[in-house]
């Protein structure tokens, strides 16, 4: 079962590339230095026509002498139609503002060069600097990429669109061009600021990246715990698939002490073949000859049914160069002889025990593909249907289903449950026989529910130890992945989270009453620019940004564990309540 790249990846993405899409767009609609239509509108008192832009409010005019004092002529930017009955300082301030170094000195056309760029900055691209960090915002609060490749897959042209728009932008940046005549007041340092603030959110992506690569490291080795270690020191082995294709047609997997040193291979691949993600593991119902119970050895594969299928599997495609490593557990780990009935030694059983204990862990490696065949031989199946209505009596193992709903392996259940440990948000299993099978977007079971499937009668077991130490297995994996990840939340993510399911409303109510005073008084260019930062005890939530994921990936509101309701005085996010114990999980039922 192929782990899945969690679709909070996706809505992250398109944040990123939204927010560059928007701004491009916004610093395309100012059209650089001819995107200002300038229109005569009059004369100003020596016959010099002034203008005024066709898309706002300001004028641009020639002044003889912006100052009143003879000073040098200059053609003026300003909000204020000039005065048509003085000669000089047509604007009254007794001062050159807002003047410009012009194209040209001709009186009787407006320059269309820095001083129109300049107008156009101060007027417009305000717009487009606060529409991108708008959206860069809503990418940096949003569920954040958990595959480190995906994340830098969607950053590459999410930067290459941020260069292009700085490029759009720079040739015709007047604070570099004319700093002596730039006016530095409030809007003009507020632009720039979001536009620092903007680059300074793409040159800290890569380092985003970069912890993300450490995150993801991190969850993978706490979910894997000792499988690392096991497969180093030899306590668990892997088939090579290269000479698993070599046997013959009537050639019978026998247990890993009758396999040959150039089955498996060597301990120090195993642990590098894992960590380039190139091992499978399969899942199977095993099928006998079963000769335990009269003190023998139980034979998995007797008739080569699931073998035939891996091989077909292997030889399709470049299957065998992807997971050139097969976990098999016959040949994993150390078993008694199916045929003669001798037990392994006391050597053996300790690394059969190291081996057992970290199988889960292998199943629910996101490293690991595994490989399900759900199926049993078609003459067994006929029987399970039609004389036991698919509950086979204690003494037929070869008649227990892999899943059904009325009866299921225990072992097969607990290594479809492993697998879903990081799969409940979607991905795709192969099942031998089937192909890739979507695995179902759907609530992970409780731990109640895993507890009571685990006790069913209907989970078949072959004794009481067998039962107890699977379940242990699952429930102290899971109990190790949970507390790690309830141990990633910062203190700003679990006071959001508690934010938004609390009963209590009154730390909400406070919140929203000490927002909407900061925006009331705080001005609104400034609001603009830090309303993320006032956002942030709400934004922090996990939950919320799940449901926000949701609604961008196009999902019903509602996430898999809360449901969304518009309300303050009650919890925003409830979580849903679990389903009876005696439903059984979807997960767990046959493929249809």
């Amino acid at each position: 079962m192929q782990k899945s790249k969690l679709s909070t990846a996706i809505a992250t993405g398109r944040l990123h590339l939204l927010s560059s899409f928007f701004a491009f767009l916004a610093v395309l609609s100012t059209g650089g230095s001819t995107a200002l239509l300038y229109v005569a509108v009059g004369y100003t008192f020596s016959g010099a026509p002034y203008f005024r832009d066709a898309s706002s409010s300001h004028y641009i005019y020639w002044d003889p002498a912006c100052s009143g004092t003879g000073s040098t002529a200059r053609w003026i930017v300003d909000k204020q139609a000039p005065s048509t009955t003085a000669s000089s300082d047509l604007d009254g301030d007794r001062a050159c503002a807002y003047y410009a170094d012009i194209d040209s000195d001709d009186s009787s056309s407006p320059p269309l060069g820095t001083a129109t760029w300049r107008e156009t900055w101060r007027k417009l691209v305000g717009a487009a600097a606060v529409l991108a960090l708008f959206f860069q915002y809503l990418a940096y609060f949003s569920p954040l990429a958990s595959h480190p490749k995906l994340f830098l897959a969607l950053y590459l042209p999410t930067l290459a669109l941020c260069i292009l728009t700085i490029l759009v932008v720079s040739p015709l940046g007047f604070s570099w061009l004319v700093p002596e005549q730039c006016n530095y007041d409030p809007e003009v340092l507020i632009l720039l600021l979001s536009l620092v603030l903007l680059l300074v959110h793409f040159c800290l992506a890569p380092l985003n990246y970069l912890h993300h690569c450490k995150r993801l490291r991190a969850r993978i080795a706490a979910i894997e715990g000792d499988l690392p270690e096991r497969l180093a020191d030899g306590s668990l082995r892997l088939l090579r698939v290269a000479w698993l294709l070599e046997r013959p047609t009537d050639w019978v997997l026998p247990r890993q002490q009758d396999l040959p040193k150039e089955a498996f291979w060597a301990p120090a691949n195993a642990t590098l073949l894992l960590a380039d993600e190139k091992v499978a593991a399969l899942s199977y119902k095993w099928q006998g000859p079963f000769n335990s119970s009269k003190g023998g050895g139980d034979q998995p594969d007797g008739s080569r049914f699931h073998l035939n299928e891996v091989l077909s599997y292997y030889r399709e495609g470049r299957h065998a160069e992807e997971r050139p490593a097969l976990m098999w557990d016959f040949a994993a780990i150390p078993q008694h002889d199916p045929i003669t009935g001798a037990k392994r030694t006391a050597a053996e059983t300790d690394v059969f025990k190291k081996g057992l204990g970290v199988m889960s862990n292998a199943y629910a490696s996101p490293r690991v593909l595994v490989l399900q065949h759900r199926r049993i031989p078609h003459h067994l199946e006929r029987e399970l249907n039609e004389i036991y209505d698919g509950a086979p009596p204690d003494d037929r193992l070869d008649l227990i289903p892999y899943a059904g709903a009325k009866c299921r392996s225990g072992w097969c259940t607990s290594e479809t449950a492993c697998a879903l440990l990081m799969t409940e948000g979607g991905g795709h299993a192969y099942e031998l026989g089937v192909g890739r099978v979507p695995v179902t977007r759907g609530r992970l079971p409780s731990v109640r529910h895993m507890e009571a499937l685990f006790e069913a009668e209907s989970t078949r077991f072959i004794g009481r130890a067998d039962r107890e130490a699977v379940c242990r297995m699952y429930l102290d994996l899971r109990k190790k992945l949970e507390e790690y990840d309830e141990g990633q939340k910062g203190p700003f993510v679990s006071s959001a989270d508690r934010l938004m399911t609390e009963e209590d409303s009154c730390r909400r109510i406070f919140c929203l009453v000490l927002f909407l005073v900061v925006a009331i008084i705080t001005p609104s260019d400034i609001l603009m620019l830090f309303i993320p930062f006032l956002l942030m005890p709400i934004l922090c939530s996990r939950i919320l940004r799940a449901h926000l994921a949701a609604v961008l990936c196009c999902r019903p509101r509602d996430s898999l564990d809360y449901a969304f309701h518009w309300s303050i005085r009650k919890p925003p996010f409830r979580r849903k309540p679990d389903p009876p114990l005696s439903e059984l999980p979807a997960c767990f039922l046959p493929t249809e």
